[in-house]
């Protein structure tokens, strides 16, 4: 009888933890889709030029990432088509993005799954660890913009499972299986690929010194494939990765930082002044205030996103010292600070009690020091001496998330009362961070709503909004006639009359005719009789689809084989 109510416990417990793991992963992928506007974004112009190209709107890109994330972005786009139209092309876009990114990171945490069980942690500990993840500030914000940071964060731990493979049992065979792979990863971008070369050097070098031979082969092989796909991206950029285009920023970042910019410490500005731009001149200073937060302002606290707007007022907020500063306004500022220096001495920490694992869990440093690397001038000039935004913690995202898996399946061993308090401490910062809670307002609820309509999830976030009912999302004449155009730009919610815009002279809704010529409709009616007649709604992007390059989409393909492969072999008991 003791046995079976104990064994009921566990059951419900695990029960628990899968629902936790499903509901947060969905409800932060709802959440950047609904409160973020991407194309309205800091470096939109930059990486939309990719979209630009497979759309056939230009030819060249005139950058130095890789293409095959902007393809995952773009297929995406081409494939959900139908849902936009002239009016919403902004909210289209947007969702597009984040449906993509949020593919690619699922695939992502699935190769983090098998890696940790490969490492012997349980089952419960890494999905509690992924659940709390989802809630880590700078793995939302990777997951919310269209950087090729959580296309690194994808591939990583399916290319360590296939090199630990290889090292145990070394073989050009085994190498063979993961050089397309690690090629792809190795191509993504130039920060990117001194980042995992460190990080792979660091972990590997011991076992690089034995069977030197057959490792010199492999490096010869991955250096073709590496030198082939290079090329033929370069051609499609008129950049190498390991080039940077600075004639679009005016010089600005034509500069190296002095070494000052490494040690200086403002430490009293850390109380009075933990936001931008007191430490703009300060690597230390950036690092703890970007890390778990928003330092430059661009991401969550902007007000081309909805985060800033109608946010309750908190009783925290006026609390002052015996000096009358009011510190209560800094305390999100001070809990990132503080959550970065404990994830930066626990990472510490556990590195020296398991040095196995010692470059997961200092991953981030590694960025850091890439980076260091670039505003000192190599490979090239990259720094703004009034922002110091190349060391934006974006950068290397990717390695925080590795870093804060290791820790948390390390704390999540077991559950107590402590581990209970850091789950509940990140969630509430998570959310302070992001504006809530936040007061009551039928404009941001309508503008919201369109959101929902057009969301690739709209059938499950309208099971938990009022704004929305799971009808709408099917329902043409909601989606295009009804469409709200204020909706389209998050700064109208500083105009309270901006509640509703509607199709009309002004504002046309385009349908395509029976010869797919451009038909203007000017009212609601008119529209709706158009949707009656079978008309579509015309949509200015994404009517077309240019194809990877064929040696990018080789790899791609091999890249998907090869991840869908591991999997098997690592999910499905024989």
């Amino acid at each position: 009888m003791i046995k079976s109510i104990k064994y009921s416990k566990l059951n419900f417990l695990d029960l628990f933890i899968y629902i936790l793991f499903f509901a947060t992963t969905i409800f932060t992928f709802s959440l950047g889709e609904l409160f973020f506007y991407i194309p309205k974004g800091v470096d939109w112009v930059t990486h939309s030029k990719y979209l630009g190209y497979f759309e056939y709107t230009s030819e060249r890109t005139h950058t130095s990432y890789g293409l095959i994330y902007y393809f995952i972005v773009s297929l995406v786009s081409f494939i959900r088509n139908e849902a936009g139209n002239s009016l919403n092309t902004i909210h289209f876009i947007n969702s597009n993005i984040h449906t993509a990114n949020f593919i690619i990171y699922c695939f992502g945490i699935l190769g983090f799954y098998i890696l940790l069980k490969s490492f012997s942690y349980k089952k419960r500990s890494i999905l509690i660890s992924l659940s709390l993840l989802n809630f880590a500030m700078p793995i939302f914000i990777m997951r919310s913009i269209l950087k090729p940071e959580i296309f690194a964060f994808c591939l990583f731990p399916w290319i360590i499972i296939g090199l630990d493979k290889y090292f145990k049992n070394i073989s050009i065979k085994n190498f063979i299986y993961l050089v397309i792979p690690l090629t792809v990863l190795l191509t993504i971008k130039g920060s990117i690929t001194g980042m995992v070369i460190i990080f792979l050097l660091i972990r590997y070098f011991k076992h690089i010194r034995n069977n030197f031979k057959i490792h010199f082969s492999c490096f010869l092989i991955l250096l073709f494939c590496f030198v082939l796909i290079s090329y033929e991206t370069s051609e499609v950029n008129s950049y190498s990765i390991l080039e940077h285009n600075l004639s679009e920023e005016a010089g600005k970042y034509d500069n190296v930082a002095p070494l000052s910019f490494v040690y200086k410490i403002h430490k009293w500005d850390f109380y009075y002044n933990p936001e931008y731009p007191y430490h703009n001149d300060s690597l230390i200073g950036i690092t703890l205030i970007d890390t778990f937060g928003d330092y430059f302002n661009i991401f969550i606290n902007y007000d081309e996103h909805l985060f800033i707007y109608d946010i309750a007022e908190k009783t925290s907020d006026t609390l002052s010292d015996n000096s009358g500063f009011i510190y209560g306004k800094f305390l999100i500022n001070y809990g990132s600070i503080i959550f970065t220096i404990l994830f930066y001495l626990l990472g510490l920490f556990f590195s020296f009690k398991e040095k196995r694992f010692l470059p997961f869990y200092l991953s981030p440093l590694i960025g850091i020091f890439v980076l260091t690397l670039n505003i000192f001038g190599f490979p090239f000039n990259h720094f703004d001496p009034n922002k110091g935004d190349t060391m934006k913690v974006n950068y290397y995202s990717f390695f925080i998330g590795v870093s804060l898996l290791f820790i948390f399946v390390k704390i999540f061993k077991k559950i107590n009362l402590i581990n209970i308090l850091i789950f509940c401490s990140m969630f509430c910062l998570f959310f302070y961070s992001l504006g809530f809670p936040k007061i009551e307002n039928i404009q941001m609820d309508d503008y919201l709503k369109e959101k929902i309509k057009i969301s690739s999830i709209c059938e499950i976030t309208s099971l938990f909004v009022d704004v929305t009912k799971a009808s709408d999302c099917n329902n043409e004449i909601q989606k295009h006639c009804d469409y709200n155009i204020y909706s389209n730009e998050a700064q109208n919610m500083r105009n309270p009359n901006n509640l509703k815009l509607q199709i009309s002279k002004n504002n046309p809704i385009i349908f395509l005719g029976e010869k797919n010529e451009k038909i203007l409709v000017n009212s609601y009616e008119e529209c709706v009789d158009f949707l009656k007649q079978k008309y579509t709604p015309y949509n200015p992007v994404f009517n077309k689809l240019r194809l990877l390059p064929p040696i990018n989409m080789f790899y791609l393909l091999v890249t998907i084989v090869y991840i869908f492969y591991i999997a098997k072999i690592n999910l499905i008991k024989k």
